[in-house]
């Protein structure tokens, strides 16, 4: 069943699931500075959530002692995915962030809720295309993860 739901009622919805004895995967997905993680945060509330980028934050931190270094990206995305498959193992209701950019990768763990008896949601994120740049632009600028301007 394929239903819109109002982002003011994610978190009522995801009680509802749990309370009737469910679990929820819910996949954020849109590009990079569209506002995923601001979303999730200032609307999705009682849920776990992964971000490889935070991980790959955690990463850069520990080992290079920096903000974030680009070459741990995909170490994040890995220790992301190793993180999500323990929720479904557990049974564990939980959001993922990702730009979904690998479309296969996102399939693939929809279909694992799906077979571990998840309810899915996927919230997709658009902003103009201007402000995405922008918000990218002043990641880089506090020394945090974005895309090069060169490939804008």
């Amino acid at each position: 069943m394929t239903a819109k739901v109002d982002i003011n009622n994610v978190s009522s919805l995801i009680t509802k699931v749990e309370d009737s004895g469910g679990r929820i995967y819910i996949l954020t997905v849109g590009g990079i500075g569209s506002g995923k993680s601001y979303v999730s945060n200032k609307y999705i509330f009682g849920i776990e959530q992964i971000d490889s980028d935070e991980e790959a934050k955690k990463l850069s931190q520990q080992i290079d002692n920096v903000m974030y270094n680009p070459a741990r990206g995909q170490k994040g995305i890995s220790a992301a995915f190793q993180k999500a498959d323990k929720f479904f193992e557990k049974g564990k209701s939980f959001l993922m962030h990702g730009t979904s950019a690998n479309s296969q990768a996102a399939l693939n763990k929809l279909n694992k809720a799906k077979q571990h008896g998840f309810t899915t949601m996927l919230l997709y994120v658009e902003v103009p295309y201007d402000q995405a740049v922008g918000q990218n632009r002043e990641r880089i600028g506090k020394g945090e993860r974005g895309v090069p301007q060169e490939k804008e």
